[in-house]
């Protein structure tokens, strides 16, 4: 015969109290994940905040880690992207978010960089051009003076 250990009623009481607390923080946390859905300036925070707090984590000293009692192969990742308001697993998170941002302003960079300097080459030919063509036309330069014979005293 298997006997259940009485409980105290001050024990039970503690138990549907941390279990009340419990389903409270999960609706506090499935409420939190819907705000970050909606919005995906969040989203992208939240996954900067994921990816930034799983390396603090991994790079943290030993006294840290020892002090938190959790090794980082047994870390959840899962229970700390939710912690962090995402739905996703983290295998589809991917790479940070503000690398790809880092990417793209910069071939916007070098792209406008590109046509600025493609606009000033032709604001000089146009220039050149206009310089060449108005001053023949307005007797600007003068050919070439025709040198005459030197013609030896008599």
């Amino acid at each position: 015969m298997h006997h259940r250990a009485q409980r105290s009623p001050a024990a039970q009481g503690s138990c549907t109290a941390a279990a009340g607390i419990h389903a409270l923080l999960l609706r506090l946390g499935a409420r939190g994940s819907q705000v970050v859905a909606s919005d995906s300036s969040l989203q992208s925070l939240a996954s900067d905040a994921f990816r930034s707090f799983v390396r603090a984590y991994a790079t943290a000293s030993g006294d840290v880690k020892r002090q938190a009692n959790v090794h980082v192969r047994n870390l959840h990742l899962g229970h700390v992207a939710f912690a962090h308001g995402l739905k996703t697993t983290p295998s589809t998170l991917g790479a940070s978010g503000s690398s790809k941002e880092r990417k793209r302003k910069r071939a916007e960079e070098v792209a406008h960089k590109q046509r600025s300097a493609k606009k000033d080459l032709y604001r000089k030919a146009a220039a050149l051009s206009r310089s060449e063509g108005n001053g023949a036309a307005a007797g600007g330069s003068k050919p070439p003076a025709s040198k005459k014979p030197k013609v030896a005293p008599p």
